[in-house]
């Protein structure tokens, strides 16, 4: 099931995600995709707080959040309303979920549940009306190598999300959220869909999921766990722009947050153990200002 909460839509004059883009200026919008971290006892409100500022300065217009529990949900949800968001969100029982979020009014909404999954996993997904198009946006939290490696289990889920993210007309689909890929699963591919990340960063290594840099963690284990795809079907598309975000400590007072970790280390508190990914797609004609890893394209 898929409970709706609805919110009041916003205006074009509403919308203003940031500029990538050399003259002419194409439509375009901006996506995030954030894993918020299960964790009720480490700072719960301070990292929702911190979270739902990353949400409102990005200029996001669609979000994706994972690991989202019951009290995170409740303290996010009147701030989400606040930006006017149209919000939808995973109802099966679990002890978290995910949470698609769009400031377009979402035409339609459905949900599809992964039946290898031991995690209750799913894809929620919408249609949306915006201005590069319509587009059918979901995300999604595949299975997690927590009893095993759950490669067969993610591979399978993988492709149902693929599948099932193109079944309605669009001229756009994205999907993005916590894939919880790894070495041991191979490339990360479907056929058509683009990888976000790769596509403004070819060399870059894009960890959301980092030992080194996120103080937070004690293990020194990083990975690209959370992933954008996007699969055209009618105009042309490009990722303009592509960005870790929560990447720094809370700083409460100006002193910054700390807790003790369970295994005895005190460690500053970040909005999440994940980063998270920052994007945004246009359709149009472009010359696109690309970092110092990225290869120059002109269409």
């Amino acid at each position: 099931n898929v409970r709706r909460y609805q919110s009041p839509n916003v205006t074009e004059s509403e919308i203003s995600p940031k500029a990538v883009a050399i003259p002419p200026q194409p439509s375009h919008v901006t996506f995030l995709t954030y894993n918020c971290w299960f964790e009720e006892s480490v700072h719960l409100q301070q990292r929702v707080q911190a979270i739902l500022g990353i949400i409102e300065r990005s200029n996001a217009s669609i979000v994706g959040l994972q690991e989202v529990t019951e009290n995170i949900f409740k303290l996010m949800a009147p701030h989400l309303k606040r930006m006017k968001f149209d919000v939808i969100r995973q109802s099966n029982g679990c002890d978290y979920f995910v949470v698609l979020c769009s400031k377009f009014k979402m035409e339609s909404s459905r949900l599809h549940s992964f039946p290898n999954s031991m995690m209750g996993r799913c894809l929620v997904m919408a249609s949306v009306q915006t201005p590069i198009g319509l587009m059918n946006v979901g995300t999604t939290h595949l299975e997690s190598p927590v009893l095993s490696e759950s490669t067969k289990e993610r591979k399978s889920q993988s492709e149902q999300m693929f599948r099932a993210i193109c079944e309605d007309k669009a001229d756009v689909a994205v999907v993005m959220g916590d894939m919880n890929w790894g070495v041991k699963d191979g490339p990360m591919t479907a056929i058509d869909f683009t990888d976000v990340w790769t596509a403004v960063h070819p060399t870059a290594p894009g960890y959301t999921y980092d030992g080194v840099e996120n103080k937070m963690l004690i293990t020194k284990w990083r990975s690209r766990i959370d992933r954008a795809f996007f699969r055209e079907f009618k105009g042309k598309y490009h990722v303009t722009s592509a960005s870790l975000e929560g990447k720094e400590a809370i700083i409460v007072n100006d002193t910054e947050l700390t807790y003790l970790h369970p295994k005895g280390k005190t460690c500053p508190v970040f909005p999440s153990d994940h980063f998270g990914l920052l994007w945004t797609l246009t359709n149009g004609p472009i010359t696109v200002r690309l970092p110092a890893d990225a290869v120059a394209v002109q269409s």
